[in-house]
């Protein structure tokens, strides 16, 4: 085979005179004179070259896979999960801490069936649920909830037993109904599971209370409608079990007339 090129200046030619030669020759002109061929590849001068293939196309030897890693341990679609339907699952802290399932999306559906499953943050729920394994004493599992409040994303972690389920995405309501100085109100789970509490007021002020603290104190300044008074509201909260609030101190101050009075609590949230 010869191949012709014509550039600025001169002329190239290559030529491959048969397979069985396994060499490459090239040639230019120069001022209208053919220069003599000049043999720019010779296979037989060539080193370490393979003298058969396995029958697969690559290796046969595993220690020479990629990173010395056997064929056997490469993840597949079928140990990630990726590309194929969710497993059915039904418990919420089931979890093979050989790492076999590490990372595979699981589904879990309660609705209608409460007691269909166990170790939910709710009874009644439909979630995805992602466990990571990290060794065989320490995993975690991540829920992403889909009913009853789509969003909402729930953790918990294991070493060597399970903690408590914690909302790491969204919100919970933990209690409703009138309280005021002096009462306790009962939460409908651990104050554990959330990072802050937010106690809502008839009125539709709110205020914050971190969980890392069993007592805290908060005020400020709020005015109602054109018509009010400003008043300056302050609160004292204090966690005495793990799902009793009490209301040490919860009142108000009129900066116009230095009347005082008490709030009302009406709605307790657990927040991430």
């Amino acid at each position: 085979m010869l191949i012709y090129a014509s550039v600025p200046g001169g002329e190239n030619q290559i030529y491959i005179p048969r397979l069985a030669n396994q060499k490459v020759y090239i040639r230019g002109k120069t001022s209208g004179t053919w220069n003599d061929w000049i043999c720019v590849q010779d296979y037989n001068n060539l080193i370490n070259k393979p003298t058969s293939m396995p029958a697969n196309g690559g290796t046969s030897d595993n220690s020479k896979k990629l990173g010395n890693i056997n064929a056997s341990e490469y993840l597949t679609k079928d140990t990630t999960g990726i590309l194929k339907y969710p497993i059915v699952s039904n418990d919420g802290l089931q979890v093979d801490l050989t790492g076999a399932r590490n990372g595979r999306l699981e589904y879990i559906n309660t609705y209608n069936n409460p007691d269909g499953a166990t170790n939910l943050p709710i009874a009644e729920m439909v979630v995805l649920k992602t466990p990571y394994v990290i060794s065989s004493t320490i995993a975690y599992v991540v829920l992403y909830e889909i009913y009853p409040v789509r969003g909402r994303m729930w953790i918990c972690a294991y070493n060597q037993s399970w903690t408590n389920w914690k909302l790491i995405a969204g919100e919970y309501t933990l209690w409703t109904g009138s309280a005021q100085e002096g009462d306790d109100i009962t939460l409908s789970r651990t104050y554990r599971a959330f990072n802050k509490l937010e106690l809502r007021t008839s009125n539709g002020m709110s205020f914050e209370i971190p969980t890392y603290t069993s007592e805290t104190y908060d005020g400020r300044v709020y005015k109602g409608g054109y018509d009010e008074d400003f008043n300056l509201y302050g609160i004292n909260t204090v966690l005495t079990t793990e799902t009793n609030l009490h209301l040490a101190k919860a009142k108000y101050k009129s900066l116009m007339d230095n009347t005082t009075k008490s709030f009302s609590i009406t709605r307790v949230i657990g927040k991430a």
